[in-house]
């Protein structure tokens, strides 16, 4: 897992985190390679993880439309992806509700790389949901940082927004958010009031040169 630096990245982040008035705001968008650095691969090897990981549904799950044919309980069943497309490792089928076992280990070693003074390794497949679309995860993030910030959000928000498509294409990737209550995570320590980490994961994203990276939208 490796840091890529982008300028227009940390300056937004600066800009967000510096705007808020009446509380400490540590706001980051960072981007990693998720191609395999030579401590990934020694502790690939040692991995214990079944190839497919059960997920946690959104937190707004009661509120989604389900599909066709399905009801709203969480399920872990595989379906046939409509595009044909494949996972991360290579899968044939679209899990609707579990992740794989190398789409886990990259989430991890982005958090252990971001947050480097503390350890995720434990962490459960079950501490991650999948996102259903891109919009849903904008109206979350509009709706805290609009509150944090106040006016000066309006002002900073198509910058934003702008940046991360840039970077990452968002309408490609599969997201994922990191559910805090974790011990020893950062998000539950005194003094945080709130928390919302999203990963924006594209595989297919062959840039500087990578197999595939994931963004990190914190606040």
């Amino acid at each position: 897992m490796k840091y890529l630096e982008n300028s227009s990245l940390q300056q937004i982040s600066e800009k967000i985190g510096s705007a808020s008035n009446d509380c400490l705001l540590d706001f980051k968008l960072e981007s990693y390679s998720c191609k395999m650095i030579q401590s990934d691969k020694r502790q690939w090897k040692t991995t214990n993880l079944n190839e497919r990981q059960p997920l946690s549904p959104p937190e707004d799950w009661s509120t989604l439309a389900a599909p066709i044919g399905h009801s709203h309980r969480m399920r872990h069943l595989s379906e046939h992806s409509c595009s044909g497309g494949s996972d991360h490792d290579g899968d044939e089928l679209n899990y609707v509700d579990s992740i794989s076992k190398r789409t886990m280990f990259d989430l991890i070693a982005a958090l252990n790389t971001s947050y480097s003074d503390y350890d995720f390794s434990d962490v459960k497949s079950s501490t991650f949901s999948r996102m259903r679309d891109f919009e849903s995860v904008v109206d979350a993030v509009d709706n805290k940082l609009s509150t944090a910030v106040g006016d000066k959000y309006r002002l900073l928000r198509d910058e934003l927004w702008q940046s991360i498509v840039e970077e990452i294409k968002p309408l490609e990737c599969k997201i994922y958010s990191y559910n805090s209550g974790y011990d020893g995570d950062p998000f539950s320590e005194e003094g945080v009031f709130w928390g919302l980490t999203y990963f924006f994961y594209n595989k297919n994203l062959k840039q500087r040169p990578t197999k595939g990276n994931v963004y990190m939208l914190q606040s």
